[in-house]
């Protein structure tokens, strides 16, 4: 195959006639370059590769479905930050805390409406003192 068409680089080669020890050149064809022996062959391939096509689409989507989701994510995060902001601010005015607070339960954003992961650890209260004994 060399001497007759060239190199090939790391391509193999298939024979045509079905002799895998037959070295006529012209029943040698190289694999994986987008030559084709028979139309089955080709339609395999074709399948293949539509096959590939269709899941690399999904992948992407995939993909643009997640970030989408992690923006928004982001954005509530933002607004929740910027909501106990204000609700802990001391230079907030009454009317806007109440403003944000009856807000929050409209919504239903209010932390008082939210399902917590471990409801059992409201039931203790922590003591969150460095120096409990009192020594200063």
């Amino acid at each position: 195959m060399w001497f007759t068409w060239g190199d090939l680089g790391f391509a193999g080669v298939k024979t045509t006639c079905g002799n895998k020890y037959c070295c006529n050149p012209f029943h040698l064809i190289p694999q994986k370059i987008g030559v084709f022996v028979d139309h089955d062959s080709y339609l395999e391939s074709f399948e293949l590769a539509c096959e590939l096509h269709t899941l690399k689409q999904r992948i992407a989507e995939y993909c643009v479905e997640e970030a989408l989701k992690e923006e928004e994510r982001m954005i509530t995060d933002a607004e929740h930050d910027e909501r106990a902001s204000l609700m802990f601010d001391q230079d907030t005015g009454f009317n806007e805390r109440f403003e944000a607070v009856v807000s929050d339960l409209l919504t239903g954003r209010h932390p008082t409406q939210s399902s917590l992961p471990n409801p059992s650890r409201l039931d203790k209260p922590e003591d969150n003192e460095e120096n409990a004994t009192g020594n200063e």
